[in-house]
């Protein structure tokens, strides 16, 4: 028997809507139900007969059914295929009273009686926890974590992005991701963008390469990302984990730095062995012979002054490479020895008068009086070696420069504060211009002043009191106008008693 052409067609629209794993009920023009699958009495928890004939506003929170009436009269006006909930809430209601998410098709179906509605509904309450824990997830992030589509466009950022880049998380969604790229390198991202998503596979940018992030105030960054593609049930998508590497690069510089200065350290430390060895020793034994020579060539009966003065020149020439050489070597050490500088309690007092009382036969020979002005019992913890060379230093610079007659007053006290101890020499020289003070510790820094009886200066002296001063936590200074002679200072923390390394208040 021939089935007929109607009733064939709805034995198809049956069979195809009940084999739908989607929920499937037609509406008719007046907002009726007119039929439901079986996955729609399974979601809704209705039976059929409770739902054909009515109202579809049944299956719709109590709160959203005043509104639907007019949704539907507007869907009637221009009835065309339509996708519903993509990028807002819809909201269904059981039988039972609970509520859950859903996304709905709408497809027209124009009749004799008018334009009716197949209407398929799809739970995606499941879907909605597994965004929401994806979600949870890329906001517990310890990086800056964006979700990116095909076109660039962000729809998703998490908390630590916003921190990162200085933009507001709602700022950032729906945002392309080049403005988070300097605007130098925006042109080829789209490029570059569109050959992640022909190849989708997990990447980590930025090792060997520098990636500049750009921030909302138009400060730049060195980033490195790691790109991962993320498969919806829509689309392609990408999640970006970015990182700020600003403080990384900067240890990876200082460590550089660091290994320099320690290979520059090692290479002087060497080529002082050498200097030492074959500098200092023959500059010495050509001084001593030379002086040898000299002495001879005096006791000789009839030599020749020319001669004299040539052994002279010698003599003089190599003491004085012999000096600049020690001091250099000294300075240099100093460097090399950086803080490790030994320690002991030092009596100052009895130091600075035993410094003052080596001095006067030197002073005595040019006419020069030393007196002295020391406060007796400082005591120091520090090198005294060290202390030793370098205040013996200001002494013998303040006879060196004093013209015949005058004075040389050697003075020790601490501060008025209380905070230092403060080691003096005060002569009556030349004094000093500013620009001599300006240079008065430097390495190699001759003065316009000169020593009164011929002596030999190396411009290293001082600079070696400075660094001995300030291994020490010390300062070093002078005062002086030109004239008016000059006080050279070094002033060494007054370490208090039980606590050596802090100032006494």
């Amino acid at each position: 028997m021939e089935i007929p052409a109607a009733k064939l067609t709805d034995i198809t629209f049956h069979l195809i809507v009940e084999s739908s794993p989607s929920a499937v009920l037609l509406v008719n023009n007046d907002g009726r139900i007119a039929y439901v699958n079986r996955q729609c009495e399974v979601l809704f928890g209705y039976t059929n007969s409770e739902l054909i004939g009515q109202r579809v506003e049944i299956l719709i929170p109590e709160r959203y059914r005043e509104g639907h009436p007019a949704l539907r009269a507007g869907y009637g006006d221009n009835p065309t295929l339509r996708a519903m909930g993509t990028g807002r809430d819809l909201y269904a209601l059981r039988k039972d009273g609970t509520e859950f998410q859903i996304e709905i098709g709408l497809n027209p179906l124009v009749l004799v009686d008018g334009i009716w509605v197949l209407a398929t509904v799809v739970d995606i309450t499941e879907r909605k926890r597994s965004e929401e824990r994806f979600r949870q997830v890329v906001e517990s992030a310890p990086n800056a974590m964006l979700l990116v589509d095909r076109n660039g466009s962000i729809t998703l950022a998490n908390q630590q992005a916003s921190v990162l880049f200085g933009y507001s998380q709602e700022e950032l969604l729906h945002a392309q991701v080049e403005m988070l790229i300097p605007e130098r390198f925006r042109p080829h991202h789209g490029a570059l963008r569109d050959g992640f998503f022909a190849h989708a596979q997990t990447r980590y940018m930025g090792s060997g390469r520098d990636l500049v992030g750009l921030r909302k105030d138009g400060t730049e960054m060195p980033i490195e990302v790691g790109l991962n593609p993320i498969q919806t049930e829509d689309h392609l998508m990408v999640l970006a984990s970015i990182v700020d590497v600003s403080e990384r690069r900067a240890q990876e510089e200082l460590r550089a730095k660091k290994e320099a200065a320690e290979a520059a350290y090692k290479a002087k430390g060497e080529l002082l062995a050498i200097a030492s060895h074959d500098l200092k020793n023959p500059l010495s034994s050509i001084a001593g012979l030379a002086e040898i020579m000299l002495d001879m060539k005096k006791a000789e009966p009839g030599a020749s002054e020319q001669d004299i003065e040539f052994l002279k020149s010698i003599h003089e020439a190599s003491s004085h490479m012999f000096e600049v050489v020690k001091g250099i070597l000294a300075n240099e050490g100093l460097e090399q020895q950086g803080l490790a500088i030994s320690e002991a309690d030092i009596d100052l007092s009895a130091l600075a008068t035993d410094l003052t009382q080596f001095a006067v036969p030197s002073a005595g020979r040019k006419h020069i009086q030393v007196t002295t002005a020391i406060t007796p019992n400082i005591h120091f913890l520090g090198d005294k070696t060290r202390l030793r060379e370098a205040f013996d230093n200001y002494i013998s610079n303040a006879i060196k420069y004093s013209p015949p007659g005058k004075a040389v007053t050697v003075s020790l006290a601490p501060t008025a504060d209380g905070r230092w101890i403060e080691f003096g020499v005060r002569d009556q020289g030349p004094g000093l211009t500013d620009e001599d003070k300006s240079k008065l510790f430097g390495k190699f820094k001759k003065l316009s002043a000169r020593p009164t009886a011929g002596e030999s200066s190396t411009g290293l002296g001082l600079s070696i009191v400075k660094a001995i001063i300030e291994l020490h936590g010390g300062q070093v200074g002078c005062d002086s106008v030109p004239g008016q002679g000059a006080y050279f200072w070094a002033q060494l923390p007054f370490r208090a008693p039980g606590n050596p390394f802090t100032p006494a208040a």
